[in-house]
């Protein structure tokens, strides 16, 4: 075993022969005996050594093993070490208390019996070497969560680096496609515009009543940009609030205010890729109710139902309670072009089902998938 895996004690007495006879009985090969003649030079040796164990001898000319065992206790690093006071038989029983008080664990009595000391001693050496091992334990795991601490900080750092780039990233894009929705609206508006001037030049109403389609579906789909430019989600739209703003917009197109709607809306968030499908699908069944299900002028309802029907469906549906639909045309066979753009639109983009009602009036529902409401 190297030194400084042997553990030490102190023992403290005046009298040289003591101290050999203590230091024979107890040095052994793990175990190192460091003495000391007086209280003094115990004190020295006591802050240059780390102890297991001090015997102090307590009848000490000058400095007595009371006053030095209190002193060392004063000391940072003696204050677990604990002390055995060694004294006469004479003297013993009236200094046991006075002992006690000033810190010992244990009194032995000159002359000692070697078996009795070399068992207390190893006792108080075991503990002590215990309570090393727990300390660098201790110490070793202190210094594994500091590392793991500085490890985590670090990378807590950097994600938060990442995070600001991520949202200096995202407002970039939002701010991108803010533009784009406004652009792309500004543009549709001025097609628009430019197709109202050519059908008020225009004298055929056949050929009119195709410019004020097309200038709907184009109107339309500047509404669904409009809708996410103003929106704080700019990557989706509530395709039910959509369909109300239509509506009236439609309504002061067509002329018709006569038409009154019911509406029946649910909130569905749709990113673009459903929202202009749905856009065009409402504008389409709307246009056709404006159009044909009530005389010119004529007052009716309309009744709207926009939401879901199911954790993942969603559901459109337009019904008039007009005239309703001629007998040869069925939805699925049609040459109608505005019943085939339903159709296809169903059936391609959104991969969704179409449903027609003749009874009271005609009925369009259109149901398709969307994605699941988060909890």
């Amino acid at each position: 075993m190297s030194h400084a895996d042997r553990a030490e004690i102190l023992v403290v007495d005046d009298m040289p022969g003591n101290v050999r006879v203590l230091a024979h009985l107890l040095e052994t090969e793990d175990l190192e005996v460091v003495t000391a003649h007086s209280g003094k030079q115990a004190l020295e040796l006591a802050c240059r050594h780390d102890f297991a164990l001090a015997m102090v001898d307590v009848a000490m000319p000058g400095m007595d093993g009371f006053e030095t065992a209190a002193r060392l206790r004063e000391l940072p690093g003696f204050r677990h070490v604990p002390v055995i006071f060694m004294t006469t038989l004479c003297a013993a029983r009236d200094q046991v208390f006075q002992g006690y008080e000033a810190g010992a664990v244990d009194y032995l009595v000159k002359p000692v019996e070697p078996a009795v000391l070399r068992n207390k001693v190893r006792v108080f050496v075991e503990q002590h070497r215990v309570r090393k091992t727990l300390e660098m334990r201790v110490a070793e795991r202190v210094e594994d969560l500091r590392e793991a601490n500085a490890r985590l900080l670090a990378e807590v750092r950097e994600r938060q680096k990442v995070e600001a780039r991520l949202r200096e990233a995202l407002a970039e894009k939002e701010s991108l496609l803010a533009e784009i929705h406004h652009r792309v609206k500004n543009n549709l508006q001025i097609v628009s515009s430019l197709t109202d001037m050519v059908s008020r030049r225009i004298q055929d109403p056949e050929a009119r009543a195709i410019c004020l389609d097309l200038q709907a579906k184009i109107h339309g789909m500047g509404l669904i940009h409009t809708e996410l430019y103003r929106s704080g989600n700019i990557g989706r739209i509530d395709i039910a609030a959509y369909g109300r703003t239509l509506f009236f917009q439609l309504a002061k197109m067509y002329e018709a205010d006569g038409i009154e709607p019911v509406f029946d809306l649910d909130e569905v968030l749709l990113p673009l890729d459903k929202a202009v499908p749905c856009g065009l699908i409402l504008n389409e069944l709307l246009s056709n109710v404006f159009k044909h299900a009530y005389p010119k002028g004529g007052r009716g309802q309309v009744d709207i139902r926009i939401g879901r029907c199911g954790p993942r469906t969603a559901v459109i549906s337009i019904r008039d309670h007009g005239r309703g639909l001629p007998e040869e045309v069925d939805g699925r066979g049609t040459t109608t072009f505005g019943l085939r753009l339903i159709r296809d639109t169903v059936k391609r983009q959104l991969c969704g089902t179409l449903r027609m009602d003749r009874g009271k009036g005609t009925a369009v529902a259109v149901e398709f998938q969307v994605a699941e409401v988060s909890s």
